[in-house]
């Protein structure tokens, strides 16, 4: 009876155990199918990652062409400020691969034409409006004869038939943009902004007088004899607005040693410093105003350094353009 009794305990657990063996073989055999179907679906993950990369580099591609074509028509404007290597400098810093900012340069005789623009958006879509900017420049600029003025509203009547024909009111892409006319011998000057302004320094008790009633005078008590100047743009941008307005222009004598400087907002809007907070317009004039006594090139090393030091570890937020020419 113990014998037999024994057998049956034996056989019982016997059957727990196959019991086990077969929910255990089970269980294997749902694992072994979900590890099948997760390689599957890593496989597809991979492929899909591949296709995304390919895609991503022909797209990284295809700008970086756009890059070459938009360098290609700012080197246009290169070979007039090249020739003033002692009086014009240039900082040109786009946020993405292609820039919504643009620069541009014409030279009749003496008369040399100067603008920074500020196209909207940044990256791609401003980059497509900057190089139509700059091509219907240098189609409606071609003798030393327009006024600056009459530009702009050139360049706003064929900026709205190209991107919005048709008032849309949703569609008002375009740009703000300043431009300076200048005789580089005489030195008069014919400045006309559409929401950019021009900022003049200079020491000469002449220019200030001129530029005192078109103009709000910034001062900074650092550098008692040096006045900054912001020319007051027209406050309406190149592109569609339902009231437009004809632009107005303003001309003045500037002597020796003046100074222009055109802006996009992008150096004054970088977030930076201790606090993450923006630059702001007040500090860059008091930084366009330590910069003036030294040399164009030592100016534009200064410039790029302060904003360096300024944005830190900061993502820079928008394409950045200042352009100064000492006359």
């Amino acid at each position: 009876f113990i014998i037999y009794s024994r057998y049956k305990v034996i056989q019982k657990q016997k059957n727990i155990i196959k019991n086990q063996n077969v929910k255990l073989l089970d269980k294997n055999k749902k694992i072994v199918e979900q590890s099948s179907k997760l390689e599957q679906l890593n496989s597809k993950l991979e492929l899909k990652n591949k296709e995304l990369l390919n895609k991503n580099k022909n797209i990284i591609d295809s700008i970086t062409y756009a890059k070459k074509i938009q360098n290609a028509l700012l080197s246009l404007s290169d070979k007039y400020l090249n020739k003033y290597p002692d009086k014009i400098f240039k900082l040109f810093l786009p946020r993405d691969i292609v820039s919504g900012d643009f620069y541009w340069a014409k030279q009749f005789n003496d008369t040399l034409f100067i603008s920074v623009a500020d196209c909207t958006g940044h990256g791609v879509p401003g980059a497509l409006i900057s190089m139509l900017g700059m091509e219907i420049l240098n189609r409606i600029i071609t003798s030393e004869n327009k006024s600056t003025d009459e530009i702009l509203c050139q360049l706003r009547k064929k900026i709205i038939a190209r991107i919005n024909p048709y008032g849309l009111q949703g569609l008002r892409d375009g740009m703000d943009i300043a431009l300076v006319k200048i005789n580089m011998k005489t030195k008069f000057t014919e400045y006309c902004g559409a929401n950019l302004p021009a900022y003049i320094i200079t020491e000469n008790k002449q220019t200030l007088k001129q530029l005192i009633p078109i103009s709000v005078k910034e001062k900074n008590s650092e550098y008692n004899r040096t006045n900054l100047i912001a020319i007051s743009p027209n406050t309406q941008p190149i592109g569609y607005k339902e009231d437009l307005k004809t632009f107005v222009s303003h001309k003045f004598q500037l002597q020796q040693q003046d100074e222009i400087i055109l802006a996009s907002d992008g150096f004054a809007s970088q977030f930076g410093g201790t606090k993450g907070k923006k630059l702001g317009y007040k500090n860059f004039r008091k930084i366009l105003l330590k910069i003036y006594p030294m040399p164009v090139a030592e100016q534009k090393n200064k410039l790029y350094d302060v904003l360096m030091k300024w944005q830190g570890e900061h993502e820079q937020i928008d394409d950045i353009t200042v352009l100064g020419i000492k006359i």
